[in-house]
């Protein structure tokens, strides 16, 4: 390639073709996933739909039929109640700042509660998640 055939080339003339390549790889992968993997799930009746029809041929009417998927359906979605989370308020500390200047043990750094350790800050953890404060000092 000259000097020449160089300046004739434009931005656009590499990116449509890159773009055009990018569409046609997209709906090449989309249909062999369609043909490997089973298409949609669109055509799939739903567990509603199909609670419908077998309650039609047990003789229950429409209404009977929509109350009973609802119900089932509120029932479903809703997981067995455990036993209730303790909330934990937030407390109050001081900054980090304030707590090296005083002394002490706890401080709240980034709305988090940090216990000093032997090289600096541990976050402080309850039930898997760190323990939250407010900051009374910077």
């Amino acid at each position: 390639m000259n000097l020449d055939e160089f300046r004739a080339l434009t931005p656009w003339s590499f990116f449509l073709p890159i773009a055009l390549a990018v569409a046609v790889g997209v709906l090449v992968a989309n249909g062999l996933g369609a043909v490997l993997f089973g298409g949609s799930d669109v055509d799939e009746p739903t567990a509603d739909a199909t609670e419908a029809a077998a309650a039609d041929e047990n003789g229950k009417a429409p209404a009977a039929v929509e109350a009973g998927s609802v119900q089932a359906t509120a029932t479903a979605k809703q997981p067995a109640p455990a036993k209730p989370l303790p909330t934990l308020e937030p407390v109050s500390l001081p900054g980090p700042s304030g707590a090296r200047r005083d002394g002490e043990v706890r401080a709240c750094i980034g709305g988090t509660v940090a216990v000093r350790a032997e090289n600096g800050w541990e976050q402080e953890v309850v039930n898997d998640a760190p323990a939250r404060c407010i900051a009374s000092s910077s």
